[in-house]
């Protein structure tokens, strides 16, 4: 038998850290591709495949971009 405790007012996410966000079916399909293939040794999850690919576009601008992206 499995109990799940419950604790009102908790949140599993601590939303200081992350964000949500919504994609169509199309781009979750393209992101799901990607996921398996931008790293061959394993299998991102959809939201390190976000990130992966934010962090390379910022890279490649190379500081053309507004110094408030921050990590």
């Amino acid at each position: 038998m499995i109990i799940l405790y419950f604790v009102k007012g908790k949140n599993m996410t601590d939303t200081s850290k992350y964000r949500n966000v919504s994609l169509s079916h199309s781009t979750y399909k393209i992101l799901n591709t990607l996921s398996k293939n931008l790293d061959p040794d394993v299998t991102l999850s959809i939201s390190k495949t976000i990130e992966k690919i934010a962090n390379e576009k910022v890279r490649k601008l190379n500081g053309k971009i507004s110094d408030t992206v921050r990590k």
